[in-house]
């Protein structure tokens, strides 16, 4: 409603600015008006006339109080006609009504009518209207919402408890599930980081634990996805778990389908028939500018204090020896203690400004005490042999690892050199004026028993064309760097000369080349380091069991990280780790069909499997899933309320994509072929079929639950 001002004077105190004179109106019909400039436009003495009577006027009849207003609207009208002369100053004070501004309301988003008319008058815009099924899904989520706040709360020791909830929403995707979603997912379970559309926390700052089984082989046709692949959905629901023939993955693990609700279609990156390691883009995060121009800053300073002398710029410092799992020198770090049959390399009186390279590499056989040190080997920087020595182990041997170290029982049969003459003879060699160079020379280290201040671990130095956190091979590098072939598959076993030489020329060559070469993920960071961030920090640990005796991540000072040759210490592990970590992931490699003679060799005994009737074709297949679900149940039932349970599979069972992927690879010269047969020539329509494939074989299965 627009305000319209009254012109009956009600006795107020007015002041002229212009004038500078006292004007007052009172019920005195004789006030006199003072007048500064006669020649101004007055107002018409009616208007003084209807204001005089209105003031002394007490008593009014209802036709008088008729006649005055039309006076006063007619009086009004004349008013607003009235245009002053700017250059003059008004003989009295004249009521002269200013153009209204609109002023927004709050909550309302309407606006004034054009021209100023209708000005202030302002009209709310209409909520639009929900159909009938929209009014119904909103209570729905209103009601499934106060639902999961009441489930949401545990009555311990007659006291309520808030205890976290995970509910999926699958609906929402709209698209198959990426592993970066999986990954800030990940994040979110553990942080107040935010979470993806497809999942919905309660009290989930009362997480405990997050949980990641990364089981190779676990594919999506085991649970209701056709074998052909295509026109996949973006999710499963449980209850569809068996709706195909080749869904075994119901009856074979009938525990480990009863905990998850739904099972998510994820989508690997690749292209191009390349598919990226998913293990990968689940633990590597991006890192924001201003960390990485931190990183950068250091780095400059870092080059700039060594400039004159960069091998030692590339010297592990002592918070990347603890992150890596070396053994610590007493001399870097006084809390340090070695047992009594550890050594340290010898002190120096005279240190010399440039000190000299030797590279270290040892073999290991296993023992009843685990792994013991074989064969070692010293290469100075011309790469002539300082030492080669095969070292007779103190425990019997129960396994030579042939295939890796060349070690068999004919040469062992020989060997005299204990270990602690091995020790004696490394130690001449090595001294505090020598750069002790390896790959993953922290196993070679630990197989000697002995610690020194100065390593330089090429492992470390160049990023695995996998990415993060795994570890470069050392023949990929000698391949792809010094287009050098070691470790020939034709050979028996490793060359611990051969090794040790190419580890010290990527050395040589990175010096070379400057801190930058070899490097992949500049612009990342692994999700411990941005988990290690948070406040209280959060830590990781990484497990694995693999069909290889080493292992193919590496640690870092926020992932702690250990290798298994048995499932059974991995699942034992892992369970203990609950108690200690924050972050736990776990690599299975249980549903993977044997493919070496290790693995083969060390798959463990399986007691007699009852396969259900249901299924039918491949039984090894089954009984390796039964397993798996014995396994997970051990976990499972181990595990604290509280714990978020992610479950995820690698590439999908796709055989004709890894038959074309092999034969590719070997094509581009990246691997050795099987034999001295030709090779067919790659051709464009093998391309296409690589790709056809390769785009079945990125999808994979996600089961996600939080123990209650």
């Amino acid at each position: 409603m627009r305000f319209t001002p009254s012109i009956d004077p009600k006795n107020p105190v007015l002041h002229d600015a212009s004038a500078k004179v006292h004007v007052k109106f009172d019920n005195d019909s004789n006030t006199t008006i003072v007048k500064k400039d006669t020649t101004t436009t007055a107002i018409p003495s009616t208007a003084t006339t209807t204001a005089t009577t209105a003031t002394t006027t007490t008593t009014t009849t209802p036709a008088t109080s008729t006649v005055t207003n039309k006076k006063r609207s007619s009086d009004q009208a004349e008013i607003k006609d009235i245009k002053l002369n700017k250059k003059k100053k008004p003989d009295t004070i004249k009521n002269v009504k200013a153009k209204a501004t609109a002023i927004g309301i709050p909550g309302s988003t309407a606006t004034p009518n054009k021209n100023g008319k209708g000005a202030g008058k302002y009209k709310k815009t209409a909520k639009p209207k929900l159909s009938e099924e929209e009014i119904k899904e909103k209570v729905k989520k209103i009601r499934e919402k106060k639902k999961q706040r009441k489930l949401a709360k545990k009555v311990i020791d007659g006291v309520k408890v808030a205890v976290p909830t995970l509910r999926l929403n699958p609906d929402k995707l709209e698209q198959k599930v990426s592993l970066s979603s999986i990954r800030d997912f990940i994040v979110n379970s553990l942080t107040e980081a935010v979470p993806p559309p497809w999942a919905t926390f309660t009290h989930r700052s009362s997480i405990k634990h997050t949980v990641v089984l990364f089981v190779h082989g676990l594919d999506i046709v085991s649970f209701g996805i056709p074998e052909h692949r295509n026109n996949v959905p973006n999710f499963v629901d449980a209850k569809s778990f068996d709706s195909t023939p080749t869904a075994i993955g119901k009856a074979a693990m009938p525990f480990f389908t009863s905990c998850f609700s739904h099972m998510l279609i994820s989508k690997i990156t690749g292209g191009n028939g390349k598919i990226f390691s998913a293990v990968s883009e689940l633990l590597q995060s991006p890192i924001g500018k201003n960390e990485y121009e931190r990183k950068q800053k250091e780095s400059n300073e870092r080059i700039k204090k060594f400039e004159n002398n960069m091998n030692e710029y590339y010297v592990l410092t002592l918070d990347e020896m603890k992150g890596l799992g070396y053994p610590i020198p007493p001399c870097l770090d006084p809390e340090s203690k070695l047992d009594d049959d550890w050594k340290e390399t010898r002190a120096v009186k005279n240190p010399i400004p440039k000190k000299r390279l030797i590279a270290l590499d040892c073999e290991m056989v296993e023992t009843a005490e685990g792994k013991s040190l074989a064969r070692v080997t010293l290469v100075n920087e011309d790469g002539n042999k300082l030492l080669d020595e095969y070292v007779k182990p103190s425990e019997p041997i129960l396994d030579y690892l042939t295939e890796y170290s060349g070690i068999t029982p004919e040469i062992m049969k020989n060997a005299t050199c204990s270990l602690r003459r091995a020790q004696k003879h490394v130690r001449k060699y090595v001294d505090h004026n020598v750069i002790l160079v390896g790959h993953g020379l922290e196993n070679d280290l630990r197989a000697l028993k002995l610690v020194h201040p100065y390593c330089a671990d090429t492992s470390i130095l160049y990023d695995s064309f996998k990415g993060k956190p795994y570890k470069p091979a050392l023949r990929h590098l000698s391949r792809n760097l010094l287009k050098r072939v070691i470790q020939h598959k034709s050979k028996v076993g490793h060359d611990s000369a051969e090794d040790a030489r190419a580890a010290l020329d990527l050395f040589s060559l990175k010096v070379k080349k400057g801190p930058d070469f070899g490097r992949f993920g500049r612009g990342t960071e692994l999700v411990s380091d941005r988990l290690h961030k948070y406040n209280p920090p959060k830590s990781s640990i990484l497990l694995e069991a693999s069909a290889t005796p080493n292992g193919v991540f590496a640690a870092s000072s926020t992932l702690e990280y250990h290798h298994y040759t048995s499932e059974e210490t991995l699942i034992e592990n892992t369970i203990k780790a609950v108690d200690t970590h924050d972050f736990i992931f776990s690599q299975f490699d249980t549903l993977r069909a044997p493919n070496t003679k290790y693995q083969e060799k060390n798959q463990p005994t399986m007691a007699p499997t009852v396969i259900p009737t249901e299924i039918s074709g491949n039984y090894e297949e089954a009984a390796r899933m039964t397993r798996f679900d014995s396994y997970f149940k051990q976990m499972y039932d181990s595990f604290p309320s509280g714990t978020m349970v992610l479950v995820l599979g690698g590439l999908g069972n796709v055989a004709r994509y890894h038959e074309l992927y092999k034969r590719f690879r070997i094509c581009q010269g990246l691997d050795d072929p099987p034999n001295s047969d030709p090779v067919e020539p790659w051709t464009g329509t093998d391309q296409k079929r690589l790709e056809g494939y390769g785009a079945k074989a990125r999808m994979g299965a996600v089961f996600a639950t939080l123990k209650q």
